[in-house]
């Protein structure tokens, strides 16, 4: 597919323009998986810093993990799905679906930075520890370093400049 041929949602398409190795505030929404027989509503939300347009190889903590034999010594691609062409390291395109690729930022001691998380039950926000008993255990596994987040431009909620000088300007024009 060739990013002159696809037609994204108005956020990824922000996401897509945003200059390579910029930081901005994203916001996305998604269902939880819940257990059999459970008809609540459950969602998951999250406001985190990422890096737009980064390419994975050339990431600091990659090349580490190829160094100290953590992560395979050549990129074994994706694991599903595959890069729009002109789009490379920034959209995946996987069964007609399109996802951003974006990557955590970290700290300057190198440890994540944390995420917002807020969590809801038919649309009231909620404790995880009320859900546990209605979700899949694989949805509160223990805290995971993600070297990346790939995620459904349908759960897109927000993107925000971080520059201290228009960090109340939303990259739509909004305030």
């Amino acid at each position: 597919m060739i990013a002159s041929q696809i037609a994204l949602a108005p956020l990824a398409n922000r996401l897509v323009n945003v200059p390579a190795g910029q930081f901005v505030g994203v916001s996305w929404v998604r269902p939880m998986k819940t257990r059999k027989g459970v008809s609540a509503v459950v969602t998951k939300s999250v406001r985190s810093t990422v890096m737009v347009g980064a390419n994975h190889d050339n990431r600091q903590s990659v090349i580490e993990a190829r160094a100290n034999g953590e992560a395979p010594s050549e990129n074994a691609g994706l694991p599903w799905g595959s890069w729009v062409n002109g789009l490379e390291n920034r959209v995946i395109e996987h069964k007609g679906a399109f996802y951003v690729r974006l990557y955590p930022v970290q700290n300057k001691d190198g440890s994540p930075r944390a995420c917002k998380t807020i969590f809801r039950l038919n649309g009231e926000i909620v404790s995880k520890s009320m859900l546990e008993n209605l979700c899949l255990a694989s949805e509160f596994a223990e805290s995971k370093s993600f070297t990346c987040y790939t995620l459904g431009e349908a759960n897109l909620r927000s993107v925000r400049s971080v520059n201290r000088s228009d960090a109340k300007t939303n990259l739509l024009g909004k305030a």
